[in-house]
């Protein structure tokens, strides 16, 4: 027993000491040739020349212990690329992978090179590759979520072997910007996460007892005379659209041709300048379904469009001021991002010729942020929109600092001035926040003040005219061994009040959630809450029991159950808004008989009813979506795709104002992309709604095109 302790207290001095010890260093060798990866798929030891890393330790779900799987990562570099080669042991048997499109390997095993190439320990690069080579990127920047719309030009290559697999990543310096030193100092980490372990783990160690991941990054030398170059790209583009609105027997018959131009240019090492003419705004990925009848506010439906989507994290702030899916059709626009030392800055400006109250507007927004110390910031973000009918502008300034190693601090000031066809409104807001993160307590609560009188119109925000305060706090126990990662209580909830200091709602949401090895997680919560709507109150109530499984490698499974009151908020002209029962169901799952194939589901119901009100006439509304889909990956660069939409919503006339609908939509797309801008889309869409019948509909009507559409769309990406 007394070894056991002692044990366990050297463990835990070994932890304090390398969380507060110097970051680890390494050397990164030139090499005169590429590595070639079959160098690394036998038993024998692999070449020299490269940098060997082993020791990985986790992050989850064992902080610090060593990975439960041998590692070891192998980099080096040329004079125009940086390589790494992962060699990774495990059961080939049990390694979690599939072909699939770029950006579509979340739930695969995978390994990752993280790249602080400014050493200003808040932004880095991620590459991920699983274990057929399909690439991830993204940006990671500290105090925000990760920026998973960061594509660029990598390549990779990878192997299953007897051992396990090994992946090659080699990045092009041309791809990332760094800093015009001739001696360069970045920040790096290589990790591996084994989905079926829950586990994720570095090298170096990448502690949740200390806030943030990239300060925790070993320092890199030995990058000499290497550059980003000129990186100059033009990526044209054409559309060709052949449309058909409305029945085949009345419908209006159309095609369209649209032709295009993306330019990227390099200024100098660390600012990038990005021009569009008639830019590539057409969407070939679909918004996953949504239940969006009876909701109070807004529903989010994110950005897809690749031009936005790109260093969008520029324009982030606790507040989202700019949310680009506000441009609606743009005509032309620029970009400008980069750092420059301490100081980051882009600014964004796009004509846009589709707009509800004008033939056209103007888009414009703009950021510059102040780095201090260790991941503290204050920066600004300013947006602004005119069109014929009127403008408006916000300014935004926020920041966040450091408190220790496990607490940090944000906060925002807002102004925003609307001129309305010559009425002139101002508006203010605040944010405030204090959050705590560790290993097994998570904390966070954060006020927000929003004046009646602040719009944003380029902004998401729901409402204004509140002032709330938010608290959440969770507290997780993690065994050594056993099913169980992890297991424990949260607590959040919610109060608003209006700038008359009149109670607008509020909430208190208990939950008690169990994390299963396999990807597993169970929970169940019960919320309590108010609402306030045209000036009556509401007592509401809801329960929730959640599943969510991934324990095999050939099926998927995610479902909730919620029960409960709610509010129906569009009764029949004449009626108040009043209380309902309300129970709701959804249901995702996915089945992978092989390496290439994958077959998706989606259900989603919501029935609200009258209480206490038995049969048909105790019916509101019942909203049904099912969504089928089929993801056929022939190699990484070419696949199928086949979506049916169908969605169902019955409605008691008498006791509510939504409309009968029956839609049904057809989804067909091929795609073949060598890289980000390189690619072939062809698509076909069509939609259906039911033939001769009026609401209600019959169970299984018959079913009539309103309208169909077939695409392809080209781009080609050219580098110099």
């Amino acid at each position: 027993m007394t070894s056991r302790v002692a044990l366990a207290l050297a463990c835990v001095l070994a932890l304090a000491t390398t969380a507060a010890a110097q970051p680890a260093e390494l050397t990164i060798p030139r090499v005169a040739a590429a590595p070639s990866l079959a160098a690394y798929t036998g038993p024998e030891r692999p070449p020299a020349g490269a940098v060997e890393i082993t020791g990985f330790r986790q992050r989850e779900p064992q902080d610090g212990t060593p990975a439960s799987h041998d590692t070891r990562a192998y980099l080096s570099y040329d004079q125009e690329r940086l390589y790494v080669v992962f060699v990774c042991r495990d059961d080939p048997a049990k390694v979690r992978a599939r072909v699939t499109r770029r950006e579509g390997s979340g739930s695969d095993d995978n390994v990752s090179l993280l790249l602080d190439t400014f050493h200003d320990r808040r932004r880095a690069y991620v590459f991920t590759a699983n274990p057929y080579g399909v690439q991830s990127d993204s940006i990671k920047t500290e105090g925000q979520d990760d920026d998973d719309s960061f594509d660029t030009v990598w390549q990779t290559e990878a192997a299953l072997t007897p051992f396990g697999y090994v992946v090659k990543m080699a990045i092009p310096f041309r791809s990332l910007r760094f800093s015009g030193d001739p001696s360069q100092v970045w920040g790096v980490a290589v990790s591996r996460h084994i989905q079926r372990l829950n586990e994720e783990a570095y090298w170096p160690l990448v502690s949740k007892r200390v806030q943030g991941v990239v300060p925790q990054f070993a320092v890199a030398r030995g990058l000499e005379q290497v550059s980003p170059g000129a990186n100059v790209q033009v990526a044209p583009y054409g559309a060709f659209t052949g449309a058909r609105e409305g029945t085949a027997a009345a419908g209006d018959v159309s095609s369209a041709e649209r032709l295009g131009l993306d330019a990227k240019v390099g200024l100098g090492s660390a600012f990038v300048l990005d021009a569009a003419l008639n830019p590539d705004f057409s969407e070939v990925e679909s918004d996953e379904p949504q239940v969006t009848l009876n909701e109070r506010f807004e529903v989010l439906f994110p950005e897809k469009r690749p031009f936005f989507l790109e260093n969008a994290g520029y324009f982030n702030a606790p507040i989202p001021v700019f949310f680009s899916r506000r441009i609606v059709d743009p005509r032309a626009g620029a970009r400008l991002t980069g750092k420059a030392g301490p100081w980051v800055v882009a600014g964004l400006a796009m004509q846009d010729r589709a707009t509800p109250e004008a033939d056209a507007a103007s888009a414009v927004a703009a950021t510059v942020r102040r780095e201090f110390g260790q991941m503290a910031h204050l920066g600004a973000v300013g947006t602004v929109r005119h069109a014929a009918t009127g403008s408006n502008a916000v300014l935004s300034v926020d920041g966040r600092w450091l408190l220790g190693d496990t607490w940090a601090v944000a906060g925002q000031v807002l102004r925003s001035q609307t001129d309305d066809g010559g009425e002139r409104t101002g508006g203010t807001g605040l944010f405030a926040q204090i959050a705590h993160d560790s290993r097994h307590l998570d904390s966070t609560t954060s006020y927000t003040d929003l004046s009646p009188e602040f719009d944003a119109a380029l902004g998401f925000i729901r409402r204004v005219d509140m002032r709330q305060v938010d608290h959440e706090t969770a507290y997780r126990w993690r065994p050594r061994r056993g099913p169980v990662v992890k297991y424990g209580p949260t607590l959040d909830g919610f109060v608003v009040w209006d700038h008359t200091r009149q109670l607008a709602d509020w909430r208190v949401r208990p939950r008690f959630s169990v994390d299963f090895v396999g990807q597993t997680s169970v929970l169940v919560d019960h919320a309590r809450s108010y609402e306030r709507l045209n000036g009556a109150g509401f007592d509401k109530r809801r329960s929730t029991v959640e599943l969510e499984t991934e324990h095999s490698r050939w099926w998927a499974l995610s479902t909730a159950y919620e029960w409960g009151t709610d509010i129906n908020r569009r009764p029949p002209s004449g009626q108040a808004p009043h209380l309902v029962d309300r129970r709701s169901l959804s249901l995702e799952g996915a089945v992978r008989p092989g390496r290439h194939l994958v077959f998706s589901q989606t259900y989603l119901r919501t029935q609200l009813r009258l209480p206490l009100v038995s049969g048909p006439s105790g019916a509101v509304l019942d909203n049904q979506i099912l969504r089928s889909k089929v993801n056929l990956h022939l190699t990484r660069a070419l696949s199928l795709r086949a979506i049916l939409d169908y969605e169902r919503v019955a409605v008691n006339p008498a006791a509510s104002a939504v409309r009968a609908r029956q839609p049904m939509g057809l989804d067909l797309l091929g795609t073949f992309e060598l890289n980000p801008g390189t690619a072939v889309y062809v698509g076909y869409v069509d939609r259906l709604e039911p033939a001769g019948f009026e609401a209600p509909f019959p169970a299984f009507p018959v079913m009539q095109s309103v309208g169909r559409q077939a695409f392809v769309k080209v781009s080609w990406l050219f580098r110099y």
